[in-house]
């Protein structure tokens, strides 16, 4: 029965053995694959990151010429308007002085 029972616990050491240097092979895959993964999430973070930057940085550009283009054509409304009241006025006033003029001429024939 000793020689029994000293068997048993001799497997049991040779199965704890083997179980655990199939552990130290799984973990000498996978640490170097997260090992990869890890370094491939670095770099992606920092060529993203200046790339990510850059492109804020343009879009707050386009977000100020877009402002700028509004007030532009919100002061070419404004021009336009205030050009068209004029050219109406200047156009009244012609009106008037060729009539002016008319009747003054045929006064002056009379």
């Amino acid at each position: 029965m000793e020689n029994q029972f000293d068997n048993t616990i001799r497997s049991f050491k040779i199965a704890i053995e083997q179980k655990q240097k199939e552990l130290e092979d799984v973990q000498a895959k996978v640490i170097p694959s997260l090992d990869h993964d890890m370094i491939r999430i670095k770099i992606i973070n920092e060529l993203e990151v200046p790339h990510r930057q850059a492109i804020e940085a343009k879009q707050q550009e386009i977000d100020k010429l877009q402002d700028q283009v509004y007030e532009l054509k919100r002061q070419l409304d404004i021009l336009n308007t205030k050009y068209d009241a004029v050219r109406f006025e200047a156009e009244k006033d012609i009106k008037d002085l060729k009539e002016r003029h008319k009747v003054n001429k045929w006064k002056v024939r009379t």
